[in-house]
């Protein structure tokens, strides 16, 4: 697996997709290296390195949320959603037509 920072990844995106793939076995590496690689991709000066536990703590925490469900979307919410685009269309089109017709009356 391809471990390089992708060109429009923040470094939450980097540091969950990095701790997934070692979780899924993907890639064979410890934190303290997946630290190294992070701090070399978004600190600058070493002083502004971080710790091995900063990561894998930041990455355990992310890794609870996105199991107990919290970023995914509920079905009925999105279907809701989708019935009131769709409503919206209609009507949009609906109002099209009546301003054609206004605009052969004119």
């Amino acid at each position: 697996m391809d471990i390089t920072r992708n060109t429009n990844e923040n470094e939450e995106q980097y540091l969950f997709r990095i701790g997934q793939a070692k979780d899924n076995g993907l890639i064979d590496l410890t934190w303290s290296e997946i630290t190294d690689y992070v701090n070399k991709e978004f600190r600058v000066d070493e002083t502004e390195y971080r710790t091995e536990a900063a990561y894998r703590k930041q990455y355990n925490m992310a890794r609870k949320f996105f199991e107990s469900g919290v970023f995914t979307t509920d079905g009925e919410a999105m279907r809701k959603i989708e019935e009131l685009q769709e409503e919206v269309k209609k009507e949009r089109m609906k109002l099209q037509t009546l301003n054609l017709e206004r605009n052969r009356l004119d």
